[in-house]
């Protein structure tokens, strides 16, 4: 959810035009990511489970990648992109535990 904020904050910075393009693609893809993981948890079922929070994992690569153009088009600053990515690194190690955690149990 934390990601979700923060892209929502950095999205208003990004120039006019970007804001209608590539605003709404980081928005939807951090979006996705909890509310998949909400929804494959609300399934009863492990593998239903791992199969969403695999997308989810999906999703924080796609941001990822919007991250690293808009850095790259300079539309967010060095200190907004690092925070970007650290947080999507943490929340990719969080998805790695939850899903080897959902192998393992019987």
């Amino acid at each position: 959810m934390e990601i979700v904020e923060l892209v929502y904050l950095v999205c208003r910075s990004l120039p006019q035009d970007e804001r209608y393009v590539l605003g709404p693609q980081m928005r939807r893809a951090a979006i996705s990511i909890p509310s998949n993981i909400a929804e494959g948890n609300a399934r009863r079922s492990r593998i239903e489970y791992l199969r969403y929070l695999a997308i989810s994992a999906e999703s924080l690569a796609e941001l990822r990648t919007q991250v690293e153009l808009a850095a790259r088009l300079g539309y967010l600053s060095r200190e907004s992109s690092a925070d970007l990515f650290e947080r999507t690194d943490q929340v990719a190690r969080m998805l790695v535990m939850m899903r080897r955690g959902l192998r393992k149990s019987p």
